[in-house]
């Protein structure tokens, strides 16, 4: 029941548009195909990688590790703060597309769920 459960959320999810799907959107429609690859590219391994490590974490949450919670309560609070603060620091003269179509930008603005 629990490989199905966790099948239908990788289904759903990768399939819904989340802000990486948004992001290549504008960047296709105003650079063109190519020049996104590469935010494209981050964004996947991003993704597979975010996957693994749900799977990996999940395990050893379920063999009772309280170290892996806390563990992951400040890696998703240090993930919050990274985003407000390329939030802070985004030029507003440039258009999104152009800022955001690097492989590192793609990989760190992955995890959308």
């Amino acid at each position: 029941m629990n490989t199905m459960s966790f099948l239908l959320y990788c289904t759903v999810v990768t399939f819904t548009p989340g802000p990486s799907n948004i992001v290549i959107l504008a960047a296709v429609n105003q650079g063109g195909f190519k020049p996104t690859l590469k935010y494209i590219a981050g964004a996947s391994l991003a993704f597979v990688l975010l996957i693994v490590a749900s799977v990996t974490v999940n395990r050893e949450l379920l063999d009772g590790n309280p170290v892996w919670l806390a563990g992951l309560r400040l890696a998703g609070s240090i993930f919050i703060l990274y985003l407000a603060y390329k939030i802070l620091q985004m030029d507003v003269s440039q258009s999104a597309a152009k800022q955001a179509i690097s492989f590192m930008s793609g990989f760190c603005t992955q995890p959308k769920k």
